[in-house]
């Protein structure tokens, strides 16, 4: 005798997968949050409105003065005025000010542009930008933004948002990497001419300077001294509820695959889809991702 359970069962299955795997999903990476992956996404945003606004001005990047001019002109051309954008969670400059939502520039008046907003004057970017000959036809490997306080030796300041532990760069090519520093392997930057280098300027087209926000004496020493935890945001979900979630997905369709094993009828291994695809996100790509 058929179980009444299983024509309803089988019918909502679709749903029951949907809705199941967005749980395991939420559940493997509500927790893994890393601070590296808060700065590439800035470093990503911050990138592609720099784009945006070398389309509509001859493929060449913004001439500003400093950072904040630099973030005031693409609020205005490049479509990014959120203030955040220019700040890290991690970073001592911006910890007090990360959580409040500031836009780049003030509300228009009267039709005119919009100036900087007086509350995004107090923010003190978390980045640092490459201006002066920059253009979209540069090599994909030229720097375009990265992480405020590196030096000049291929390390980070104790002052920058990481610290000495490192800190990311962003290059035309559109990839984002972390380095601990720029010396190991005669470099990490690449010079136009192909030769490696450790100074970033070096890596930028002549002329090309940085602009990026110099703290005080007084700045240094707080900054330095307050402590960072690289990854103080990556804590991944070490629960069991996902397995358990798991075990019960197996539990639901293996009794109706063996039903329909045992009654002769089709569909004994398609109904196994479902929860072979819940392994696979559990075991293999969720866990790699999460890294």
């Amino acid at each position: 005798m058929r179980p009444s359970w299983s024509p309803r069962c089988l019918k909502l299955s679709p749903w029951v997968f949907i809705i199941l795997t967005a749980f395991v999903s939420s559940q493997s990476f509500g927790r893994s949050y890393s601070t590296t992956a808060e700065g590439s996404s800035d470093l990503l945003k911050i990138g592609m409105a720099t784009l945006i606004y070398a389309q509509g001005n001859k493929d060449q990047f913004p001439a500003a003065t400093d950072v904040r001019n630099y973030a005031r002109l693409l609020a205005e051309s490049g479509g990014l005025d959120d203030g955040r954008a220019w700040q890290m969670r991690i970073d001592p400059a911006t910890a007090s000010t990360y959580d409040i939502a500031i836009s780049v520039l003030s509300p228009s008046e009267n039709g005119l542009p919009g100036r900087l907003n007086p509350r995004f004057l107090q923010i003190k970017p978390s980045y640092a930008v490459a201006v002066g000959r920059m253009h979209t036809a540069l090599p994909s490997t030229t720097p375009i933004a990265w992480t405020r306080g590196l030096q000049s030796d291929g390390t980070w300041a104790a002052h920058s948002p990481y610290g000495t532990k490192g800190g990311l760069i962003l290059f035309l090519g559109g990839n984002v990497s972390f380095y601990r520093n720029l010396t190991d392997d005669g470099g990490q930057l690449i010079r136009p001419d192909g030769s490696k280098t450790a100074d970033i300027l070096e890596a930028l087209p002549r002329g090309a300077r940085v602009i990026e926000y110099v703290p005080t004496p007084i700045e240094q020493t707080a900054w330095t001294a307050a402590e960072r935890q690289l990854y103080s945001y990556q804590t991944r979900n070490t629960s069991p509820r996902p397995w358990i979630l798991m075990l019960v997905m197996w539990g639901l369709f293996l009794p109706v695959s063996l039903y329909r094993y045992f009654k002769h009828k089709p569909g004994v291994f398609s109904i196994l889809v479902y929860p072979t695809i819940i392994t696979i996100l559990m075991v293999i790509i969720i866990p790699t991702v999460s890294h």
